[in-house]
């Protein structure tokens, strides 16, 4: 039975069961397949959508003209459809010469996620069906989630400018703050001005972009809490266990407080005595701290009262043993040593009994 293909110049005849390799002979038959492929080519292909580049072994769909493997163009929103028609996962591969699956794109049906695969065919970007992305995972729980897994750096913002800026918005936001690399540097900004400047050495600026210390303000400092110093609260009250030098503590009572401003002592000692308390002459307590200025006076105060005779006897105080103690004087005792009555002793300024106090105060320079 003989078949016309539409556009063909001539016609072939189907074999029969009569027909053999011989019959028709091999140029019929040539004849016949050629007939066929140019009647198909002029029907479903010159013109058509497809087109076969057969010299440059290329294909087109909406072009006479590919200009690679696969050429698709078209108007109106082109689209490719790769639909699964069963619950398997629609997927493009690419692979090279030497592994046939290096990565793809597709859609996981199960996870409900599109995901870009890389090395090794291993998913590296996940979109669910919330609009969520995930790097490095592909169960994202923000909008942005990366999981760089056991890398300490999960991410790394690179401009090729001289300033790298983050930026964070809201609804009401007019300028967004920004985190931002200057350099080695690190700022925190507001309205588009540095606030907050780390360098590459620590120091900390606030409102100072050029700190020279751990904490550099350029501006007031209000702080409803302690400012410490090597663990010390500034101006915080302390106590300290004084030395009780040409003195018995015995069973009498004492308090001693001091605080701290940068190197200034602010100090206060009471000694109450007791039945086997004792007191002699050169007597001198231990100071919280080591002063500057051995030997010579600092603002101080002296208070002695006699509780039998409800005396008290006011006098000032120098330092001793290289700033380390505080020597009690009575008033108008010499400035380098306490001599003759001024220097307090057993009996003076008076005989110190069971219930007699003694106080000092005053400020001084630590060492």
């Amino acid at each position: 039975m003989a078949t016309n293909f539409p556009g063909s110049q001539d016609s072939f005849t189907n074999p029969t069961s009569s027909d053999t390799l011989d019959s028709p002979d091999h140029a019929a038959q040539h004849t016949n397949v050629n007939d066929a492929v140019e009647a198909i080519e002029l029907a479903l292909l010159d013109g058509a959508p497809l087109k076969i580049d057969d010299a440059n072994e290329r294909v087109g769909i909406g072009t006479d003209s590919p200009q690679r493997l696969m050429d698709i163009r078209g108007a109106s929103n082109p689209e490719i459809r790769f639909q699964s028609t069963d619950s398997s996962d629609p997927f493009i591969y690419f692979g090279d010469q030497v592994d046939a699956v290096r990565g793809g794109i597709g859609y996981d049906t199960s996870a409900d996620a599109l995901q870009l695969r890389g090395y090794n065919n291993n998913t590296r970007i996940a979109i669910d069906s919330s609009g969520r992305v995930g790097i490095g995972t592909t169960s994202p729980s923000q909008t942005l989630h990366v999981n760089s897994g056991t890398g300490n750096v999960p991410a790394l913002f690179e401009s090729t400018d001289s300033v790298s800026i983050i930026q964070i918005k809201d609804n009401a936001t007019t300028t967004p703050p920004a985190v931002a690399a200057v350099g080695d540097e690190l700022r925190l900004q507001t309205s588009g001005s540095s606030r907050v400047t780390v360098d590459s050495s620590g120091n900390v600026g606030i409102n100072d972009t050029t700190p020279s210390y751990k904490l550099d303000v350029n501006g007031d400092i209000n702080a409803t809490g302690a400012l410490r110093i090597g663990g010390s609260a500034i101006g915080d009250v302390q106590t300290w266990t004084p030395s009780f030098n040409f003195m018995t503590q015995g069973n009498g009572t004492y308090t001693a407080e001091y605080a701290e401003v940068n190197d200034l002592i602010f100090f206060h000692f009471l000694f109450t005595l007791g039945s086997t308390s004792s007191v002699s002459s050169g007597m001198r307590i231990g100071l919280p701290k080591t002063a500057t200025y051995p030997y010579v006076y600092a603002n101080s105060f002296v208070h002695a009262y006699d509780t039998s005779a409800a005396t008290r006897t006011l006098g000032h105080w120098y330092f001793q043993e290289s700033g380390a103690t505080a020597r009690p004087a009575a008033l108008g005792a010499s400035t380098s040593r306490v001599t003759g009555a001024s220097s307090f002793s057993n009996t003076y300024p008076f005989t110190w009994g069971t219930g007699d106090q003694l106080f000092m105060s005053g400020v001084y320079l630590a060492a």
